[in-house]
């Protein structure tokens, strides 16, 4: 979970702007679709090898933003976002996603230079081991 503070994105890269990286050929990716993106403005994940999915709330309009992302990797497991304490978006995997234990967690940019870099302010990042 996180706090994020962001007007649209408007910096170099395609499609997205990074918030949370941890995939290389596994593992899962968290951004911020930018305003030219079909849909912009929303959150995104995209697990390697499994379903992608959008969150349904805004949150690009330069507030702050209270972020939980709750997820289940195994087959069948259920991903979701919720924003400002509201369910805005899940995916159900048909397949397994698993993460890299020896790749880092980047924020606010990738070593992926196909993304943007964040053009915002995130705070309060936290990890818990239970949803």
């Amino acid at each position: 979970m996180f706090w994020m503070k962001s007007p649209p994105n408007t910096t170099a890269g395609s499609e997205a702007s990074m918030i949370w990286d941890r995939r290389t050929t596994s593992g899962n990716v968290i951004v911020l679709n930018s305003p030219t993106n079909a849909k912009p403005g929303v959150l995104f994940s995209q697990p390697s090898g499994s379903t992608s999915f959008t969150s349904t709330a805004r949150v690009d309009d330069d507030l702050w933003h209270h972020v939980a992302f709750v997820y289940n990797q195994a087959a069948g497991g259920t991903d979701a976002f919720y924003v400002d304490g509201v369910a805005s978006g899940s995916a159900t995997h048909a397949a397994a996603w698993t993460w890299l234990a020896s790749q880092q967690v980047e924020l606010g940019r990738s070593h992926d230079a196909y993304w943007q870099k964040f053009n915002g302010l995130l705070d309060d990042v936290r990890f818990y081991n239970t949803a």
